[in-house]
């Protein structure tokens, strides 16, 4: 997490650095857009609920359309693109509420991944346990309980 001054200072090095620096927001978590010819598709809660579930496997497969990750070494990976989530299991959100930003080169891939995520995020009509953040204690190794 960065201070207000860090983040300040990180712009003023991108800009010496010739990167055009399109928005930095401190609050909980620092993100900075290096690129300012991104398109930023935000996809919506269509009802009122509580996020049930996420399907990570497809949230995935979109960040890896959109070229984010790759299935063989020798293809490239687009540090640029990608699917930031800001609703968890277990949240309540209300109609039209942004639950995700897929951040992309151009219209038409941010679309496709878009409805991707969407597809894998399912609201509920009540109140949802969230996940334990720990499934399993162990010792640590290879088969270790």
């Amino acid at each position: 997490t960065l201070t207000e001054t860090e983040g300040r200072s990180l712009a003023r090095l991108l800009q010496l650095s010739e990167l055009e620096v399109q928005h930095i927001m401190v609050p909980r978590t620092a993100v900075v857009s290096l690129r300012t010819d991104m398109t930023r598709d935000e996809v919506l809660a269509d009802g009122a609920g509580w996020v049930g579930a996420i399907d990570a496997r497809v949230v995935g497969e979109a960040a890896r359309w959109l070229g984010a990750g790759r299935l063989h070494p020798d293809q490239s990976v687009d540090p640029v693109v990608g699917i930031e989530l800001l609703a968890k299991v277990g949240a309540e959100v209300a109609g039209g509420q942004p639950l995700a930003v897929v951040h992309a080169r151009d219209e038409w891939a941010a679309q496709r991944a878009r409805e991707m995520v969407a597809g894998a995020l399912r609201i509920a009509a009540g109140p949802v346990e969230p996940p334990p953040l720990i499934l399993a204690a162990g010792r640590g190794g290879a088969g270790a309980p």
